[in-house]
């Protein structure tokens, strides 16, 4: 089941969801299942991500959509977060996750490769919450670093 989240970092009316939705739509995600807050990471409650992350199952596939990844996205295929093998762990006011991901990247000829990888999350307690400090995507060794649009 596929399960969509989308953010916005203000509240006030200057961010919106506008395009995200019909992205996540077009993705095959089902109304129903599409969470989102329009507050910031930093500092606001997240109640949508909340219940996104309740409502997530490990068979799930989590769908976001974000424009900084927006030259990446287009070029790689089947991109798939392996929550089943995530590791923790956290000592006093810090905590540092990594999940491996796999998608397929593609060659200048068009000719597929796959592009595995790891998701790292460093976080810090602050104010009873965890907030997550450093976020970083890193392409396993010998991973080519680009991938080109598959031929159609």
């Amino acid at each position: 089941m596929l399960i969509g989240y989308m953010r916005v970092s203000k509240s006030d009316g200057t961010q919106t969801l506008d395009l995200q939705p019909d992205a996540l739509l077009t993705a095959g995600v089902a109304s129903e299942r599409l969470y989102e807050d329009r507050a910031s990471g930093c500092k606001d409650a997240r109640p949508g991500l909340n219940a996104c992350l309740k409502a997530f199952q490990p068979s799930n596939t989590l769908v976001v959509w974000k424009l900084e990844w927006s030259g990446i996205w287009p070029n790689i295929r089947d991109f798939t977060i392996e929550f089943d093998q995530l590791h923790w762990g956290a000592s006093g006011g810090l905590a540092w996750a990594m999940v491996p991901w796999n998608s397929t990247g593609f060659h200048p000829d068009g000719t597929a490769f796959p592009r595995p990888g790891r998701a790292t999350v460093i976080f810090e307690r602050r104010d009873g919450k965890w907030l997550a400090i450093h976020t970083h995507f890193s392409l396993f060794p010998g991973t080519p670093q680009t991938t080109h649009g598959a031929n159609r």
